[in-house]
C-alpha cells in the first residue's frame, strides 16, 4: 500500500513538472511556444530608512517579479541548434499622464554561453527592481542618510492590473530570419541591478517578452506581452526637515571628520 501510494504520488508529481513546461511545435521552417500566458506574479516596495538615526522612511524604489516560460529539454536544445534561441528578452515599459518610456530592455540566460550547455534548473520566474534617481545614480548616494536630488517620496499605493492591451498566448520563432537590436541589452541576473525611473514612479508598468540569441545580438520572434501590469497609484512626499540644507558632498565631509575622530582617539 506504501509502494502504491508513493508511485501515486510520484507520477502526480511528474504530470505537474510536466504541466508547468510549454508546448512547442515544430513546422518546416518555423517553430511555436504555446500557452504563454505570462504574468506579474508580485511587487516589493523597497524601503529607505533616512534621516537622523535613520527612523524615516522612504522608498527606494519598487521591485517585480515575474514569470518565465520553462521548456522541455529536448525542445529548447533543438530551439537553440536550429533558430539560435539561448536567451529569453524582457521589454520594461512605462505608461504615465501623455507620456510612454521605454525603461529598459534585458537578457536572461536559457544556455550557459561557456558551454552551451543547458541550465537543468530554468529560472520559473525573475524580477527586475525599479528605483528613484536618488538611488539608481550611484552607490555612493544610495547610502546618503539624507537622500540627493531632494527625494523625499514614499510609494504608498501600488496593485497589479489586467492588461488595456490585447496580448497572444503563442510565440512563433522563424528559421534564419534575425533583427538586430543596434545596441547590447543588459544581462539581467542575480545581482541587485537598478533601473533609474527618475524623481516619480507614478505609472502603470507593462513587460514583454521575445526569444533572443544573445550570441548575435538579434531577436528571433514575435513579441509575448504580459497579461497584466503593475499600476503605481500614489506617492506621499515625506518631510525631512533635519535633512534640510544638506547635500552629498556635506554629508560626505561630516562621514570623513567622523573617521578622522575615530582613528586619531
Amino acid at each position: 500500500m506504501f509502494y502504491r501510494c508513493l508511485l501515486g504520488l510520484v507520477f502526480l508529481l511528474s504530470l505537474l513538472a510536466c504541466q508547468s513546461e510549454k508546448e512547442v511545435s515544430f513546422g518546416k521552417a518555423a517553430a511555436t511556444i504555446s500557452d504563454l500566458n505570462l504574468k506579474i506574479k508580485d511587487s516589493e516596495v523597497l524601503p529607505w530608512l533616512v534621516g537622523i538615526g535613520k527612523k524615516k522612511g522612504v522608498s527606494r524604489g519598487i521591485r517585480l517579479t515575474f514569470e518565465l516560460p520553462e521548456l522541455e529539454e529536448k525542445d529548447a536544445k533543438r530551439l537553440k541548434e536550429e533558430y539560435g534561441l539561448d536567451s529569453w528578452l524582457i521589454h520594461l515599459e512605462r505608461a504615465s499622464i501623455g507620456r510612454n518610456e521605454d525603461l529598459g530592455v534585458f537578457y536572461i540566460q536559457v544556455f550557459s554561453n561557456k558551454s552551451g550547455v543547458f541550465r537543468d534548473m530554468q529560472a520559473s520566474q525573475s524580477s527586475v527592481n525599479i528605483h528613484y534617481a536618488a538611488s539608481a545614480i550611484s552607490e555612493r548616494l544610495d547610502r546618503m542618510s539624507c537622500p540627493a536630488l531632494d527625494h523625499r517620496m514614499k510609494i504608498s499605493e501600488v496593485e497589479l492590473v489586467s492588461s488595456s492591451h490585447s496580448f497572444k498566448e503563442t510565440m512563433t520563432l522563424t528559421q534564419g530570419i534575425g533583427e538586430s537590436l543596434g545596441y547590447k541589452p543588459e544581462k539581467l541576473n542575480f545581482s541587485m541591478f537598478k533601473v533609474n525611473g527618475g524623481k516619480s514612479l507614478k505609472g502603470t508598468y507593462r513587460l514583454s517578452l521575445q526569444a533572443y540569441n544573445s550570441q548575435k545580438g538579434e531577436v528571433i520572434s514575435s513579441k509575448i506581452r504580459f497579461e497584466n501590469a503593475l499600476l503605481l497609484k500614489n506617492e506621499e512626499r515625506l518631510s525631512l526637515n533635519e535633512c534640510l540644507g544638506s547635500s552629498p558632498e556635506s554629508q560626505d565631509r561630516s562621514k570623513d571628520s567622523e573617521v578622522k575622530f575615530k582613528f586619531g582617539r
